[in-house]
């Protein structure tokens, strides 16, 4: 059968039109490939920031798409030669290089102002005052975020930062637990965040004078400004500081607070203080006693003895 020519162009093109068909995965690789970000790289930092206020926003996330696009200047870092590569990962330095920038600016301007703003919120919301934006649960709830073979999860982001924070100021403070305590259920309860206890002891209200800190370190002092109560069997202070409406008093309770709150390592401390004041206290005594009690020694010529 013979076919006309304007058969044959139909044929031909129906043909291409396949053709672009079977070739379109590589036609859109080709067409979508970002990587000349790679030399706009000063860029990101600013479409990230961009990106986290249109989070807040908007209902639809651009996020993944974006770091997706930084991402694709891995296929030509990969394949550089003239540039050494890892002995354990394979990969060149410049590649290494470009995802330690990416992750850097990621964190500081996307994840960073997130974990600023769940802490304000928490704060604010521990003191009884209205929160922040309550928009901030949509961004820690997202999916992870994958840049340059790199997973990030923005809810373990923040739990790390918010314990570090926790952990950090407790340390300073421990006063605070109860507060830090507080914060850390509302937001398990507002963010669904898990955030581990640290653990730290307690601060008492009834503790007082600090054991460790105002005894041990300058001895000599508490015992020039403290009396010894056999009533009540604690330590009052003998007269205030000067503006002070109130006189320091050291019990045992308070002993035992200073423990629960240093640890029991301080005791031997507490010994070896104790036992320096005693024996200079002693050997005090012992001059004293030989400045008061005149010695009558025995005349040499009594001392004989004649056989």
């Amino acid at each position: 059968e013979v076919f006309s020519t304007d058969d044959l162009l139909a044929v031909e093109g129906h043909l291409k039109d396949l053709s672009q068909v079977a070739s379109i995965e590589e036609t859109l690789k080709q067409v979508c490939d970002c990587s000349f970000l790679y030399f706009y790289r000063d860029l990101f930092p600013e479409c990230v920031r961009r990106l986290y206020q249109s989070n807040l926003n908007s209902a639809i996330s651009h996020t993944q798409l974006v770091l997706t696009a930084f991402s694709d200047p891995e296929r030509i870092l990969k394949h550089v030669r003239h540039l050494d590569r890892e002995s354990l990962t394979g990969v060149t330095t410049c590649f290494t290089g470009y995802r330690k920038c990416v992750l850097s600016n990621l964190k500081e301007e996307y994840l960073g102002p997130i974990c600023e703003m769940v802490e304000t919120d928490l704060r604010l919301a521990a003191s009884g005052t209205k929160g922040v934006d309550g928009r901030l649960r949509k961004l820690i709830v997202s999916s992870p975020l994958y840049v340059c073979q790199t997973k990030l999860d923005v809810k373990c982001e923040v739990e790390k930062y918010l314990e570090r924070m926790f952990y950090d100021l407790c340390t300073l403070n421990l006063n605070d637990c109860n507060t830090y305590t507080e914060m850390r259920s509302i937001a398990n309860e507002r963010y669904g965040l898990n955030l581990t206890d640290p653990y730290l002891p307690d601060g008492s209200l009834d503790q007082g004078v600090d054991f460790m800190d105002d005894i041990l370190r300058d001895l000599d002092s508490f015992i020039a400004q403290y009396n010894y109560n056999l009533i009540e069997q604690s330590f009052v202070e003998r007269r205030p500081e000067r503006g002070a409406k109130y006189l320091n008093t050291m019990n045992i309770k308070c002993i035992s607070a200073s423990f629960k709150q240093h640890g029991l390592g301080v005791v031997s401390s507490a010994v070896n203080v104790c036992y320096k004041l005693l024996a200079r206290v002693r050997v005090m005594g012992v001059k004293q006693f030989d400045y008061f009690i005149p010695l009558n020694p025995t005349p040499l010529h009594d001392s004989w003895t004649c056989v």
